[in-house]
């Protein structure tokens, strides 16, 4: 039997920096009982944030990553609401009705994003996070002065391996907490 094309293996770790993952489970043990978290792009980060016992409703477009995300929850024991978007271009409208999060994190398919963000910043709790990830895409220049305006914007970069080819190449993660 071939493995799929994708595996998520443990340690269940986000791809996103260290220096965000220590940002991101210190501001969700500093809030309320039981934050809210969304996230555009189910993933190595929807079991991490299982972990961290949020209430998480995580939405994927791929099928097979869908899967294989429900996989890891299953045997893993964790619980987190990962539903399947058929259509990629309304992912941004997952969203809608689902009431207001302590978190947000967009790291969903590329195009999408900009969608994604300027969405789901209306359902962001006042202080909250809107999380972007590969934030140092040339699309993402202006998100903190048109977008998000107003939010303060904590910009996180290191140079890491990418998974597809090794190479070592800049990533950024950007946190904006919204005004209170």
């Amino acid at each position: 039997m071939r493995n799929p094309p994708f595996r998520i293996n443990p340690p269940y770790t986000p791809e996103f920096l260290s220096k965000a993952r220590f940002e991101i489970s210190e501001f969700l043990a500093s809030g309320c009982d039981r934050p809210r978290v969304f996230e555009y792009g189910a993933g190595c980060s929807t079991p991490w944030f299982a972990m961290l016992d949020v209430e998480l409703i995580s939405i994927e477009h791929n099928r097979t990553w869908f899967t294989e995300v429900n996989r890891v929850l299953d045997d893993e024991r964790l619980y987190a609401d990962v539903r399947f978007c058929e259509n990629v271009r309304m992912i941004d409208r997952e969203i809608d009705g689902l009431g207001l999060f302590d978190l947000v994190l967009i790291d969903c398919e590329d195009m999408e994003r900009l969608r994604c963000i300027k969405r789901s910043a209306g359902y962001v709790k006042s202080g909250g996070l809107l999380v972007v990830d590969d934030s140092n895409w040339p699309i993402f220049a202006s998100v903190g002065t048109k977008i998000l305006k107003g939010w303060q914007e904590t910009v996180l970069k290191t140079l890491t391996h990418t998974r597809k080819d090794g190479q070592v190449t800049p990533h950024q993660t950007t946190l904006f907490r919204k005004p209170s």
